[in-house]
């Protein structure tokens, strides 16, 4: 693709802010990244509306001075994360252990001597993208399943930052075949996904209220038999702390019930960990923008009762 002049300027707007943002100390950048998510706030009006109606859906017994502090502390999250990710590079190499340690390595350890690898649940809280520099650290070779940004120079600059983490990127429209070879490779497979979905998927409730969510992990780990483990970053003083969960599926014989049930699981457990600090989230994202399908009434055929309405059928994800 080649870039236009749009593309050039975007361009120029990131490349002069990430090296400005090596010119100072860290605490100090950090600080200025927080100050910078409250001015965007006040500038992005409707985004920051956004944020406010989702959390009152979402914790209807909050005050709106409990949903406004909230807000606040969203936007100061998001442009803490936003300095972080330009600063990624200093987390890596001798200096690791100064930014991270791991809560529940040996129950995932003893997970992965399956030889099965993981399907590990992200999602976008506190900084998602230093999950996969721990995986790929401390658990071997780490797959991520991404979606390629539409300004070509932002997407190689991007792509250099992450090239820390040494993940391996699947572009999402192959991930169904992509992601399937790596587990049957015995590899650790990332997927975030608290995104809401245009087509595919399944509604699940989430906060209360149905959510377009992509049925893969389900899907692969019924497929593969990989376990399903939730990770998460927090932040403790200067250092991330990055958790590993399993998430304990049942076995359910028929296939529908099973997906939908195991994906139903998967909102859960983000939901649980989204209530304890829920500053940390992507308020921001428009989460339930896909409403259901209503249902249809089938037609009643001669000498039959009157039809009761039918269910949406649950379409499956494309890759």
């Amino acid at each position: 693709m080649t870039p236009t002049l749009k593309h050039r300027i975007e361009y120029g707007f990131v490349k002069t802010a990430d090296f400005l943002l090596f010119l100072f100390p860290r605490p100090a950048t950090l600080a200025f990244g927080e100050a910078l998510g409250t001015l965007i706030s006040w500038i992005l009006r409707p985004r920051n509306k956004l944020i406010k109606a989702n959390l009152a859906a979402a914790f209807p017994e909050k005050s709106n001075a409990e949903i406004e502090h909230i807000a606040k502390g969203v936007w100061r999250n998001l442009g803490r994360t936003a300095v972080e990710f330009v600063r990624l590079s200093e987390t890596t190499g001798d200096r690791f252990d100064e930014f991270f340690f791991i809560e529940g390595k040996e129950q995932f350890d003893k997970l992965l001597a399956l030889g099965k690898g993981s399907i590990l649940i992200g999602f976008h809280f506190t900084n998602w993208e230093v999950l996969s520099i721990c995986t790929g650290r401390y658990f071997g070779e780490t797959f991520g399943i991404a979606r390629p940004m539409k300004n070509p120079l932002v997407e190689a600059w991007v792509q250099s930052k992450r090239s820390v983490n040494t993940t391996n990127m699947i572009w999402h429209r192959q991930a169904a075949k992509a992601s399937l070879r790596v587990l049957k490779n015995g590899k650790n497979l990332g997927i975030l996904v608290d995104q809401n979905l245009y087509t595919g998927g399944v509604f699940v409730n989430f906060f209360g209220r149905p959510a377009a969510t992509t049925t893969l992990p389900a899907l692969l780990h019924s497929r593969t038999d990989a376990p399903v483990v939730l990770i998460y970053s927090l932040r403790e003083g200067t250092k991330f702390k990055i958790v590993y969960e399993p998430i304990p599926l049942p076995e359910i014989a028929d296939m529908d019930q099973r997906i939908f049930t195991h994906t139903q699981l998967i909102n859960n457990s983000i939901e649980a960990v989204v209530r304890r600090t829920p500053e940390n989230w992507f308020w921001i994202h428009n989460r339930w923008k896909r409403k259901p399908e209503p249902a249809t009434p089938e037609p009643a055929s001669p000498g039959s009762a009157s039809p009761g309405p039918a269910a949406p059928a649950a379409n499956e994800d494309k890759a």
